[in-house]
């Protein structure tokens, strides 16, 4: 229920390098699935997802010893901060994901652009109204094995 995005849509879309090579070709013809590539050196037009990465980095950050820190705060012979790292990938990854979690289930979007049909009772909430466009719009997941997938994905 936290999560409730299982299955596969009719499009994807990400950065270039993310999504080039035979088994994502695979991907798209096994299970029909547009795939869509944002030009290079064009976060403009990925503005929600690359912002948040720098909004979830700022939010752990002063609570995580060594992660990286602005090369300008770093003077000359002073301590490296990598030499602090306390966290390996599992713990890293579940702040993360910790992070998608809490801003999907609470974050108020401000002036957020209400289609007509969009119930005014609906709080403007991203997991509230990915489960509205799931139920009232063309955005049914499709459904797949995980085998299936897996295959697919394949080199």
């Amino acid at each position: 229920e936290n999560w409730p995005c299982i299955g596969l849509p009719d499009a994807i879309l990400a950065d270039r390098a993310e999504l080039f090579g035979h088994q994502v070709e695979n991907l798209e013809k096994s299970f029909s699935i547009r795939l869509e590539n944002a030009p290079p050196y064009r976060g403009d037009l990925k503005p929600i997802v690359e912002s948040r990465f720098k909004l979830i980095q700022a939010e752990f950050k002063p609570f995580a010893k060594g992660v990286v820190q602005d090369v300008i705060t770093k003077k000359r012979g002073g301590k490296d901060y990598r030499l602090d790292a306390t966290l390996n990938l599992d713990e890293f990854t579940k702040i993360i994901l910790l992070s998608v979690l809490k801003y999907n289930q609470f974050h108020q979007i401000n002036n957020y652009d209400r289609d007509i049909d969009l119930p005014h009772d609906l709080p403007a909430v991203p997991m509230a109204l990915w489960n509205w466009g799931i139920q009232h719009r063309t955005g049914k997941l499709r459904t797949a094995s995980d085998q299936a997938v897996y295959v697919a994905l394949l080199p």
